[in-house]
C-alpha cells in the first residue's frame, strides 16, 4: 500500500487557497513564505489532522 505524506499544487493565489482549505477542511499551517517557491510568488505548508502535507506553491498563470 502506498502513503503519501504531501503533495505540491499549483496555485494562482497561495493565501486564497491557504484560506480555503484552513476554514472549510480544518487544514493547520506549518509554515508559509510570501516570497517563496520556484517562482518567488509565494507558498505555504498545511497540514492535516492524519498528517499529509499540503505545499501550495503560487505560479505565475502566463508560464501554463
Amino acid at each position: 500500500m502506498v502513503k503519501l505524506d504531501h503533495i505540491t499544487l499549483a496555485v494562482g493565489d497561495w493565501s486564497m487557497f491557504r484560506d480555503w482549505y484552513v476554514g472549510h477542511l480544518g487544514f493547520k499551517v506549518e509554515f508559509e513564505v510570501p516570497c517563496g517557491g520556484s517562482c518567488g510568488l509565494g507558498v505555504v505548508a498545511i497540514q492535516d489532522d492524519a498528517g499529509f502535507t499540503l505545499f501550495l506553491e503560487q505560479f505565475d498563470k502566463t508560464r501554463f
